[in-house]
């Protein structure tokens, strides 16, 4: 039985190649969104988390502000062993502890999922690529 893997493409996401970046999914944060119903991301979230745990992919939590916010149930239980990296700037590569983390996976290719693509994750995805990852 071979033991390297076959890809139909290799920029496919696959579960040796690439990490997920969960940000601040926060209850706090689903108070303030309008683009789509707070239930209907929660149980999105939750099912990313879950496929992600299931799979085996290397799984970050981020929060902001965790004092006055906690991380949704049904995200922190998936993960329940992981203490989130509490953030205190908007963008998470501002913050050594993600960019080591995400050294320390030896992925290139980063999966990123927050609340609000128009700050936190869209200064995220830049910071990312231009530290030389691909962001997915």
């Amino acid at each position: 039985m071979p033991t390297q893997k076959t890809y139909i493409a290799r920029s496919l996401l696959q579960p040796d190649n690439h990490a997920l970046l969960l940000f601040d999914q926060q209850y706090l944060q689903l108070l303030t969104m309008r683009s789509h119903d707070a239930t209907l991301a929660v149980h999105a979230t939750a099912l990313l988390a879950k496929g992600a745990n299931l799979l085996g992919v290397k799984t970050l939590l981020t929060t902001a502000f965790s004092s006055v916010q906690a991380l949704i149930k049904d995200v922190q239980s998936v993960f329940s062993e992981q203490t989130p990296i509490d953030r205190t700037t908007l963008n998470a590569f501002e913050d050594e502890r993600v960019v080591s983390w995400v050294a320390n996976t030896d992925h290139k290719t980063l999966a990123l999922a927050g609340l609000w693509t128009e700050s936190f994750l869209a200064m995220s995805a830049l910071s990312a690529i231009s530290a030389g990852n691909t962001v997915a």
